[in-house]
């Protein structure tokens, strides 16, 4: 891919980044993720399922990426990276586009946000042939168990530095303060448009709801049951941090709406409980989340 007029444009009022292939307008939606994100899934599916499902899981997503012949016999994380950076970039970054959070290092294809955090880029198609060939190989749901994890303890991380970072010492203000949080950084890495709300639930504990509109895992697929396990599980991590950090509580966490199903929008739901507590009954909680959804407010306009 000739890469000199290539350039990565920013969507902010939609929460989209595009990568313009060739200045002729037409491209493909990119993601941004912390660096050691791809990494971190490739290892746990060495050590969940050993080094020859990586290879395997590998060589089929080269293929279906288009990759080159002789990435197959290079089936390592280091390789994929390398893949990554042969698909998307040299780039034409434009500085008047790219949000003022960032610092982009051209050698290193990477980003550097408050915070001194780095990032990488990947296609969202990148991200969704992962999921698929790891379904494949494996089964659906040990590779959404997989997904799970990392996502989860990526998340975590994050409710953890945004703890230290603004010194929060309650739980209710703190995932209060999530929706700026959340609504300002999701447009910025790609994820969408996110507005969240969160109140005291029937049984005394907290119950949490993320809208997440144009979500980049939903973004043209067709499902009969909801696709974003990067999402959920991101989002639950940060809130398992929170709320075991300073309640002292557990959590669980599902997305009950998703656009692949045909929903107006993505929205995951947070609950706090004892951790005697082993799993929550979704359906009794139906109506303490469905109002949270209905003075949740908009984030992007249902034409957007």
């Amino acid at each position: 891919m000739n890469g000199n007029k290539n350039s990565i444009i920013w969507e902010l009022m939609n929460g989209s980044i595009t990568l313009n292939i060739n200045g002729n307008g037409k491209g493909e939606r990119i993601v941004m993720q912390r660096k050691g994100f791809m990494e971190a899934f490739f290892d746990e599916v060495v050590n969940t399922s050993g080094a020859g499902i990586l290879s395997m899981a590998l060589k089929m997503l080269f293929a279906d990426l288009g990759a080159p012949k002789d990435f197959a016999g290079k089936l390592s994380s280091e390789s994929f990276e390398q893949f990554n950076h042969d698909h998307i970039f040299p780039v034409s970054m434009y500085s008047n586009n790219m949000p003022e959070i960032f610092t982009w290092n051209e050698e290193n294809d990477e980003l550097t946000a408050l915070g001194d955090t780095l990032y990488k880029m990947y296609t969202v198609e990148a991200l969704k042939k992962f999921k698929e060939t790891l379904g494949s190989i494996m089964t659906e749901k040990a590779a959404s168990a997989i997904i799970h994890n990392v996502s989860k303890k990526g998340g975590m991380a994050v409710g953890d530095r945004a703890r230290a970072t603004y010194k929060w010492e309650e739980l209710e203000s703190a995932l209060a303060s999530m929706d700026g949080i959340l609504s300002f950084m999701f447009p910025k890495m790609g994820w969408g448009i996110s507005r969240a709300i969160s109140k005291m639930g029937k049984d005394e504990e907290q119950i949490f709801l993320t809208k997440v509109w144009n979500s980049f895992e939903a973004h043209g697929v067709k499902s009969d049951k909801p696709v974003c396990t990067i999402l959920e599980s991101y989002l639950e991590g940060i809130g398992q941090n929170l709320v075991s950090a300073l309640a002292g509580k557990a959590t669980e966490g599902k997305e009950v709406k998703c656009v692949a199903k045909g929903d107006e929008c993505c929205a995951f739901v947070l609950k706090a409980k004892d951790k005697s507590v082993k799993s929550l009954d979704w359906k009794e909680l139906e109506d303490e989340w469905q109002e949270l959804f209905e003075i949740a407010p908009d984030g992007i306009s249902k034409a957007g």
